[in-house]
């Protein structure tokens, strides 16, 4: 029985293709400013547009800047960016383990990840993982609010709803009388598929522009003062 988090690098969170992961424009420029390459670089090897569901109905998706799964920055079995990890892979599982200890709700931990099997949080940890989830959660709100402005500048098909596609009505009858978790998640997983070949990818046009208002300097300015941020919420969990 272990009495705090530790990753024990299954790379079920960065490999499962049903995992959402968002990015935001400060993500990007992290990640960009880690690799010394340009964010087009990053755009075009581990980030895209992805569909990304909505929790109250099955066949809507929405698209968002996210990690290509399975994420290709994972190398040698672990995160090859991790000082520069998504805002979203830094929460993971801390959110999770704070709302099952506040709420007594030990359900919504999903314990095919080995790195919550056996863990048993008093109250002093839990404390520094909601400390730590609000900053990183208020940076995440900020910088997808930023995001969201780029994107609504681009082109492109921002949802779908997959109701009334013939793909999709197929996989439905397929998987009608399966109700199992394994083939629940399969079907997560088709649908996401389903929904990425509909949106296609990022045009070369497109990229130069999210390029281009990743070097503004106020944006560049607002990510500065995030990532200086994001170094200091680490030491809360020392």
């Amino acid at each position: 029985m272990r009495a705090s988090f530790k990753c024990r690098n299954c790379g079920k969170c960065c490999n499962a293709f049903y995992t959402q992961i968002n990015v935001t424009i400060g993500d990007l420029i992290r990640i960009s400013n880690f690799l010394e390459k340009p964010v087009s670089y990053v755009l075009k090897n581990f980030v895209g547009i992805n569909p990304f569901g909505d929790p109250k109905n099955p066949t809507k998706f929405s698209y968002e800047l996210g990690v290509n799964m399975p994420c290709l920055l994972r190398k040698n079995e672990k995160c090859s960016v991790y000082k520069a990890r998504p805002l979203n892979c830094r929460l993971f599982p801390y959110w999770v383990l704070v709302q099952a200890f506040v709420f007594n709700q030990n359900k919504i931990i999903d314990k095919s990840y080995k790195c919550m099997n056996n863990l048993k949080l008093g109250r002093d940890k839990i404390k520094k993982y909601s400390g730590y989830s609000k900053v990183i959660g208020d940076i995440l709100i900020q910088e997808a609010s930023l995001t969201d402005n780029i994107l609504y500048k681009l082109n492109i098909k921002h949802s779908v709803d997959l109701s009334k596609n013939k793909d999709y009505q197929e996989l439905v009858a397929k998987y009608k009388n399966k109700k199992t978790s394994s083939s629940l998640k399969q079907l997560e997983t088709e649908k996401i598929r389903l929904a990425k070949i509909i949106f296609g990818k990022l045009k070369d046009s497109d990229i130069r522009v999210i390029e281009d208002e990743a070097r503004k300097p106020f944006l560049l300015k607002i990510v500065e003062n995030n990532t200086k941020r994001l170094e200091e919420a680490e030491n809360i969990l020392i």
